[in-house]
C-alpha cells in the first residue's frame, strides 16, 4: 500500500479537478479537517457513505510568503534534529524574531502563539482571515487550516483525558448541564481511545476516569520524584501520568475506503435548506477557481472549529431571513469559553537527565489541584501539568501549565461584523468577558506557583508572571453553539443535530455546555463518532 502521504496527495489532486456537479454526488459533507472533521470523515466513510470534506487550508507559494517557507524549514523540525533546542537558543531565535517582523502583516496574531515557529504555514493568514474585537476586549484567535488542524502542529500538547460523570451533571451550574451523561459517551471514548493508541497508565483517579491504554507507562526517576513530593505535600492531590498519543494521519480510515473526496481552499460561507437537491446546500468560496461554489448532501457535519462553525451558523440564519432573538437569551454565539491559563517556568533538580523520556506529550497531570488544601468551593476549578526536562549543563527546566475552567457566560459571545474578509464573507466580532469567578484565578495560580517553587526548590529568574495568559491564546475555545434539551437555550439536540435543521450536525468545541479543566480534544472526537452513528442510522 502506498504511504498515507502519497495517498492523501492523490486524493487532493483528483478532488481539486472535480466539477461542482461531480462534487455534488456525495452522501455527506464535512466542513473542516481538524479533530472533529477527520473523525467524522473516517466514521462516515467506514459506514459506507460517500463523503466530501471541505477545508479552508491553502498553501501559498514561496514568492507570496517567503518568511513562512523559510521559518518552517529552519524551525519546524524539532523531532529530526537532536540539537534543535540548543541551535534555536543560539541562532534560530534571532531568525524567528526577524521573520515575525518582516511577515507581521500576514500573521500578526498567529505568530503570538508559542507553536507558530514550528509550522507557520499551518496557521491562517491574518490579513485574509481578520476578525474584530469589541472595545475593552482581549482575544487572540489562533487558527490552523489544513488536514489534521491544530493536532498536527509539532508542539501540540497531544493530551487526551475523559470528562467524568460530574462534568456532565454539574449541580452548581444550574442551566448549564449537559443533556447527556458519562455513560452515554463512555463507549465512544472507548472507541476513539482504541484508535488513538494512548500512552499512559491506569491511575483510578477520583476526577479523571481511566482510559483504554495501549502503552502502559511507568514513571521515570524524574517523574517518580515529582509524584512522590506532590503526594507527600498534598494529601488531597492525585497526580497521574499524562495520557497522550502522536497525531493520527489525517483521514487514516477514510482514505482507504475509496469513498473520500477532499476539497482544499474551500472557505464555507453558509448552509441553506435545499430539499430538491438532497437536503442541504453548502455555499463556499473556492480558492482554486476564485469563484463561489455550492454542493449539496443529505448530511452535513459542521466541524470547522468552535468560532468558524458558529460564524457559518450565524450567516446561515441571516441568509434564511430569520430574526435573531435578543442577545440576552440567544444561545447561538453566546457562552464563549476558553481555559484560564497560567505558566510557571523555573529551573531546579539535578543536571543529569536520569531516566528522562523525551516523548512529546509526556507529563505529570494534577487533576483538580485547586482542592489541594481540602476546600471544595466549586469556584476556581483547575488542573496543572508538570514537565521537567534537561538543559545540558544547566539545571533542569521545570514547567507548570495551569488550566482553569471558565464558567458559561451568555454575554461572552461572538456576532457577525459588517466587515467582510478577502473572499467576501462576513467576519466575526468577539466580545469576550471574564466573570467574577475567572478574575480570582490569578491569585490561585500564583499561590500554587509559590508552593511549587518551595517544594521543588526552584529558581525563577524572571519571577512570577504578573497576569494570566490572554483569552484565546490557549486555543481551547468552546461553546457558542451548545447542546441541550430545550431549543430555547441550546443550538443542537443531545445527538448534536441542529434543532431546526435535521441532518446538520455540530460536533466541534462549539457544542460544549461546560468546559471542565481537562483538554477537550478526546471529548470532541467521542461526540463526533457518536453523532456519526446517529446520522447513519437516520439517513
Amino acid at each position: 500500500m502506498l504511504s498515507q502521504r502519497v495517498e492523501f496527495l492523490d486524493i487532493v489532486r483528483r478532488t481539486d479537478e472535480m466539477t461542482p456537479e461531480q462534487l455534488g454526488k456525495v452522501d455527506a459533507i464535512v466542513i473542516g479537517a481538524g479533530a472533529a472533521g477527520t473523525t467524522a470523515a473516517d466514521e462516515l466513510c467506514q459506514a459506507g457513505l460517500k463523503v466530501l470534506v471541505l477545508d479552508a487550508g491553502w498553501r501559498r507559494g514561496f514568492m507570496e510568503q517567503p518568511a513562512h517557507t523559510i521559518v518552517s524549514r529552519l524551525l519546524g523540525q524539532p523531532d529530526k534534529h537532536p540539537d534543535f533546542k540548543t541551535l534555536r537558543l543560539r541562532i534560530l531565535w534571532k531568525l524567528e524574531q526577524y521573520f515575525k517582523f518582516v511577515d507581521a502583516r500576514h500573521q500578526r496574531i498567529q505568530s503570538l502563539n508559542y507553536a507558530w515557529p514550528t509550522a507557520p504555514e499551518k496557521f491562517v493568514d491574518d490579513e485574509c482571515f481578520p476578525y474584530e474585537i469589541e472595545p475593552n476586549t482581549q482575544f487572540e484567535w489562533i487558527r490552523c487550516h489544513g488536514p489534521g488542524g491544530r493536532m498536527v502542529v509539532p508542539l501540540h500538547g497531544r493530551q487526551y483525558y475523559r470528562f467524568g460523570p460530574e462534568e456532565f451533571n454539574r449541580s452548581s451550574f444550574e442551566d448549564s448541564r449537559w443533556p447527556i451523561s458519562y455513560d452515554d459517551l463512555k463507549p465512544w471514548y472507548d472507541h476513539i481511545e482504541a484508535r488513538l493508541g494512548l500512552s499512559g497508565s491506569h491511575d483510578h483517579s477520583e476526577w479523571i476516569p481511566d482510559s483504554l491504554i495501549s502503552e502502559n507507562l511507568s514513571p521515570t526517576p524524574s517523574e517518580a520524584d515529582i509524584i512522590r513530593k506532590i503526594r507527600s505535600h498534598y494529601a488531597n492531590v492525585q497526580p497521574i501520568m499524562g495520557r497522550f498519543a502522536p497525531p493520527l494521519p489525517p483521514f487514516e480510515i477514510a482514505s482507504q475506503t475509496g469513498k473520500l473526496s477532499f476539497r482544499r481552499g474551500a472557505i464555507v460561507s453558509h448552509i441553506v435548506p435545499n430539499p430538491s437537491r438532497g437536503g442541504h446546500t453548502v455555499k463556499f468560496y473556492d480558492r482554486l477557481t476564485k469563484s463561489h461554489q455550492e454542493v449539496s448532501a443529505p448530511v452535513v457535519f459542521c466541524c470547522a472549529s468552535t468560532l468558524e462553525t458558529t460564524r457559518i451558523l450565524l450567516q446561515s440564519r441571516v441568509e434564511a431571513g430569520e430574526k435573531a432573538p435578543a442577545e440576552a437569551v440567544d444561545p447561538l454565539g453566546g457562552n464563549l469559553m476558553d481555559h484560564v491559563s497560567y505558566v510557571l517556568e523555573g529551573q531546579g533538580g539535578p543536571k543529569e537527565a536520569q531516566g528522562f523520556a523525551s516523548d512529546r506529550g509526556r507529563c505529570i497531570y494534577l487533576p483538580r489541584v485547586d482542592l489541594r488544601h481540602g476546600d471544595d468551593s466549586q469556584k476556581t476549578r483547575f488542573g496543572a501539568r508538570i514537565l521537567r526536562y534537561p538543559m545540558g549543563p544547566m539545571p533542569q527546566k521545570f514547567v507548570v501549565t495551569m488550566e482553569g475552567e471558565m464558567r458559561p457566560n451568555l454575554m461572552s459571545r461572538v456576532r457577525l461584523s459588517e466587515r467582510r474578509n478577502t473572499f467576501g464573507i462576513p467576519i466575526l466580532k468577539v466580545d469576550f468577558n471574564y466573570g467574577e469567578n475567572e478574575e480570582g484565578f490569578l491569585k490561585e495560580f500564583r499561590a500554587l506557583s509559590g508552593e511549587l517553587i518551595d517544594l521543588f526548590d526552584l529558581s525563577v529568574p524572571n519571577g512570577l508572571r504578573p497576569e494570566i495568559n490572554k483569552p484565546g491564546s490557549y486555543v481551547h475555545e468552546m461553546g457558542t453553539a451548545r447542546m441541550g434539551n430545550d431549543p430555547s437555550n441550546s443550538v443542537v439536540t443531545p445527538e448534536n443535530e441542529l434543532w431546526n435543521q435535521p441532518g446538520i450536525y455540530v460536533t466541534d468545541g462549539s457544542c460544549f455546555v461546560t468546559q471542565a479543566t481537562q483538554h477537550p480534544t478526546l471529548t470532541i472526537m467521542a461526540l463526533t463518532a457518536r453523532a456519526c452513528a446517529h446520522a447513519v442510522a437516520n439517513i
